[in-house]
């Protein structure tokens, strides 16, 4: 498959919510995300079952709750920290931090999030996310 020049979604996988309670909203992915990333010049595959949280740091609450836009961006930039790589049919490849972090914003503006609210939702990865990182 030729690489596309901008970031895309290659499938329309379906998710399952399995929050119980008050925690931050759960989710499990039903079918493969495949997406391209232009930052990475990469694609990457997450298989069906991976869970993940679409969540932000509470300060950032208000200027920019989830409103269910973002659960694709949610589930790649989780999968680029949980085991700090991506993986595609060539393999598997390392990713910093601070790369997972610009994969997740470009997949906000890719999915349509406003680019203030997407710069909210980068910020708090950038000032929240460094103990969860490879963990």
């Amino acid at each position: 498959m030729k690489a596309p020049l901008e970031p895309a979604f290659l499938t329309n996988p379906r998710f399952e919510d399995i929050s119980e309670g008050g925690e931050t909203q759960k989710l499990r992915l039903l079918d493969e995300l495949r997406v391209f990333s232009a930052v990475l010049n990469a694609f990457i595959h997450i298989p069906s079952g991976f869970e993940f949280e679409e969540s932000i740091p509470f300060f950032l609450f208000s200027l920019s709750r989830p409103r269910g836009e973002s659960k694709r961006a949610a589930c790649i930039h989780d999968w680029l920290y949980r085991f700090g790589s991506y993986s595609n049919p060539g393999g598997s490849f390392p990713v910093t931090r601070s790369q997972a972090d610009a994969v997740y914003h470009e997949f906000l503006l890719a999915k349509g999030v406003s680019p203030v609210r997407a710069y909210f939702r980068w910020l708090g990865v950038r000032l929240g996310g460094w103990a969860h990182f490879n963990s």
